[in-house]
C-alpha cells in the first residue's frame, strides 16, 4: 500500500463479469470529513465502487484499504461491524416493521452482550437495550423521524423512507459512509433536506449520533447537489476513471462533458 493518511484507498481496481468488465484500473482515496462524489452514465461503475468497498463484490485483481487494513477478502458482515455503513441505490429496508425497529436493526453491529444476557433481560442485557434505544432516538431526532416513529416502513411516503434508511446507516456510527443515489426519486425540498443531512453528517454537528466526522462516498445523478456538497468528485465511464478533482474542475473537464454529451 502506498503511503496515504486517507482513511479509505482503492489502488487498481479490477472486477469483470464473464465478459463485462465493471472496473478497470480504478484507484481513489478518501480522508475523514471529505464528501466525494463518484458521478457517471448509467453502467460506468459507480455502484460496483461502493459493492467492491462493502465487500457484496470481489474484485479480480486490486487492493482495498480501510484505515490501512487490507478488506479485499472480508465478508460483507465484517466490513460492516469495522465502520463502513451504506444506503442503496433501491431502498432496503425492512417495510413490515415500525421505524423505531428499523433503525435498531442498524445497531446490530454494536451489541455486544451475550445471548444469554439478551434472554434474561436484566442486568448488562438491559443496560445494553437502553443504550441502544437511546441513540435511536438521537438519530431520529436529528433525521426529523420522530411523527414516524411507530409506523409500519412500507406505508411511509418515499422521502422518510429514504430518511430511514439513511438513519438506519448511521446507526451503525460509520467512519466511512457509502450513499448510493440518496436523493433519487424526491421532489426538490427532499433533497435540500437530505443534503443539508449529509453536510451535517460530514461535519458531526450532533455529536450524540455521530462523533468524529465520517469518509462520505456519495453516487449521484444530481449534479446540482454534486456541486453544492462534493469537496472532490471523480467521474467514471465504462468502468474507468477519466478525471477527478474539484466540483469547479469538473464540470468544465472536456472529458466529463464527452462522458455525458458525447462528441
Amino acid at each position: 500500500m502506498k503511503e496515504n493518511r486517507a482513511t479509505l484507498i482503492l489502488e487498481d481496481i479490477y472486477l469483470s463479469f464473464g465478459g463485462v468488465k465493471a472496473l478497470t484500473g480504478v484507484d481513489m482515496d478518501i480522508e475523514k470529513g471529505e464528501i466525494m462524489a463518484l458521478i457517471g452514465p448509467n453502467g460506468s461503475g459507480k455502484t460496483s465502487i461502493l459493492n467492491s468497498i462493502s465487500g457484496f463484490y470481489r474484485p479480480q485483481r486490486g487492493d482495498i484499504y480501510f484505515e490501512r487494513k487490507r478488506i479485499n477478502n472480508l465478508k460483507p458482515s465484517k466490513i460492516a461491524a469495522m465502520g463502513v455503513a451504506r444506503t442503496f441505490q433501491n431502498l432496503a429496508l425492512y417495510s413490515g416493521l415500525s421505524t423505531v425497529d428499523n433503525l435498531l436493526a442498524g445497531r446490530h453491529v454494536k451489541m455486544r452482550q451475550s445471548l444469554l444476557a439478551g434472554l434474561l433481560y436484566f442486568g448488562p442485557g438491559l443496560r445494553s437495550e437502553v443504550k441502544h434505544r437511546i441513540q435511536v432516538e438521537y438519530i431520529m431526532d436529528f433525521l426529523e423521524l420522530q411523527p414516524y416513529r411507530h409506523k409500519q416502513v412500507g406505508i411511509l411516503p418515499y422521502g422518510v423512507r429514504k430518511r430511514v434508511e439513511l438513519g438506519r446507516a448511521l446507526a451503525m456510527e460509520p467512519k466511512v459512509l457509502l450513499l448510493d443515489e440518496p436523493m433519487a426519486g424526491m421532489n426538490m425540498e427532499e433533497k435540500e433536506d437530505m443534503a443539508r443531512f449529509v453536510l451535517d453528517i460530514k461535519e458531526a454537528k450532533c455529536e450524540t449520533v455521530i462523533k468524529e466526522s465520517p469518509a462520505i462516498v456519495l453516487v449521484e445523478h444530481e449534479m446540482d447537489v454534486v456541486m453544492d456538497i462534493s469537496d472532490r468528485v471523480v467521474t467514471l465511464d465504462w468502468g474507468k476513471k477519466i478525471a477527478e478533482g474539484t466540483p469547479d474542475d469538473i464540470k468544465d473537464n472536456p472529458a466529463v462533458i464527452k462522458a455525458y454529451l458525447g462528441e
